[in-house]
Formats: C-alpha cells, structure tokens, sequence
C-alpha cells in the first residue's frame, strides 16, 4: 500500500472519528440537559405535593375553626346550544381567521422560547406539534364555536412565564375530542369522567380530587374514592399533571374554580362544549 493510500484512509478514519465524537458530545449534552429538566421538574412536583398536603391539614383546621374566608360560589350560567350544530354554523371566513390567529400566536411563542432557551430543540418540536393540531380546520371550528381566542397561549403565568406548554397539549387533545375524535390524553379522561360523577352525586371535586384522579397514590376518603376514575402516575407527578389539565379545562370553558387559587374547588359548566364532553366520554365508556 503506498504512502499516500495511507494518508488518506487516515484522513477518512479521522473525519469518521471527530464524527463520531461530534454525535457522541451532541447526545452527552442532550441526555444532560434532559436530566438537568427532569430533576428540575422532579423538585418542583415535590415541592407542590408538600404544599398540597399542608393545604389540606389548613383545611381541615380551618373548617373546624369555622373559617369562612373562601369565596361563596354562585350557580353556574346556562350557555344554550349544540355544539355540533354551532360548529356546522361556523363561516368559512371565521375558520381562515382563526386559523391565521393561531398560527401566529404559535409564532410569538415559539420566537418567545427560543429567545429563552435557543439550545431546547424539544420545546420548538413540541410548539410545531401543537401548532398543527389547534391550527387545523376542524380544530378552528371548535375554536370558534366555543369562542376560544389563541391569545391564551401567549398568557403571562409568572414573571418569564407562559401559558404552560404541555397543557397546550391537553386543550389540542379536548378540542380533538369535541369534534368527534378520541380522547387519548390519560390525564384528561381521568380528570373528565371524574367530575361528571361527583357532579352526579353532587360532590365537590376540590383540588385533592383531581389530584386523586391523576394519581391512585394520592390518598382520599374512601366514599371519595368510590366516585373517582383513577390515572396511575406517580403521587409527586400528580400536582403538575393535574394543574395542566385544569388549565385545560378553563381555557375551554369546561371547568371553572368556584374556590380559590389557594384551595380551589372545580365545577362543570353548563355550557355547549360541557354537555358535548359529556356525550363523548359517555360513549367512549
């Protein structure tokens, strides 16, 4: 083999090995900062089941105490109409609209995250997803019958934060479900079917139970038990799986808190999309 033969298959060994070294840094950073979110997260869920576990001691005493600092809940209003028919309703021009208005507040959001973290592929992955989904004729229709503008996911949470990104998720999954298709969305049956049986047995569904629903971790009276549909994820999950599935709920005009952001107690509308929710999950049992 001549010299120069050798020099070259060196060169390709070479460049086939920074390559290689190249995807093996790339996937050593992915995995780390995978690891860094999920611990982050992990905290976080931690932190908020402590919270709720010392919320609900505070309940406790306070009812013994006689408390009566919560806000007086009002009956919910009756929104008349079928949703199916209100969606048929829905002009052409309406469905562009709200199309176009959907699309680009994905736009602002995802130029919002990327401005905050240009390195989280993920997240601009996930926005693509979505924005597919809620920006997709059948999903504008729903959008427009329920009166639902997009702007919601661009809302300011906190300080530096937005409207959180996987309960943007969860609406794409009850809009999917309001027209006709399937909720695949675990949280979001659990959750739904739940409420529509404490409803029933004219139960209050508080935050613990949605908590209960998420999670068959989460401990509760047994009567309550009874009435709940139970997801499996793990009880320090329970609390981020469940606020955003209820941030869901709202932004659809499905669910309202007659309680407090503290201590919250949520209640179904009686609303065209709440009724249809109903005839779908129904079906699906």
């Amino acid at each position: 083999m001549s010299d120069n033969t050798t020099t070259e298959n060196e060169a390709l060994l070479n460049v086939a090995d920074l390559l290689a070294i190249e995807d093996i840094v790339s996937g050593l950073e992915n995995e780390a900062e995978a690891l860094a979110e999920t611990e982050r997260l992990q905290q976080a869920e931690s932190q908020a089941q402590a919270e709720v576990q010392n919320q609900a001691s505070t309940d406790e005493a306070s009812a013994e105490a006689g408390d009566t600092e919560e806000p007086v809940p009002t009956e919910a209003t009756h929104v008349p109409g079928d949703l199916k028919e209100m969606m048929d309703a829905v002009p052409q021009e309406d469905v562009d609209i709200k199309i176009a208005a959907t699309e680009t507040e994905f736009s602002v959001r995802a130029a919002f995250e990327k401005a905050k973290n240009p390195s989280n592929l993920k997240m601009q992955q996930n926005l693509t997803a979505y924005g597919k989904r809620l920006a997709s004729p059948i999903a504008a229709k729903v959008l427009c019958a329920t009166d639902v503008d997009p702007e919601f996911l661009n809302r300011e949470i906190s300080n530096g934060s937005r409207f959180n990104v996987y309960a943007m998720d969860k609406v794409a999954d009850l809009v999917t479900a309001l027209s006709g298709g399937v909720m695949q969305n675990a949280i979001n049956r659990a959750i739904t079917r739940s409420m529509f049986k404490f409803r029933a047995a004219g139960v209050p569904f508080t935050g613990i139970a949605a908590q209960a629903a998420s999670s068959d971790k989460v401990k509760v009276d047994r009567k309550l038990a009874q009435l709940l549909i139970r997801h499996t994820v793990s009880a320090a999950t329970a609390p981020t799986q469940t606020s955003s599935t209820m941030s869901a709920l709202a932004v659809m005009g499905i669910v309202r808190n007659t309680g407090s952001q503290k201590y919250p107690v949520y209640e179904l509308t009686d609303t065209p999309q709440t009724r249809r929710l109903e005839e779908v999950l129904a079906k699906a049992a």
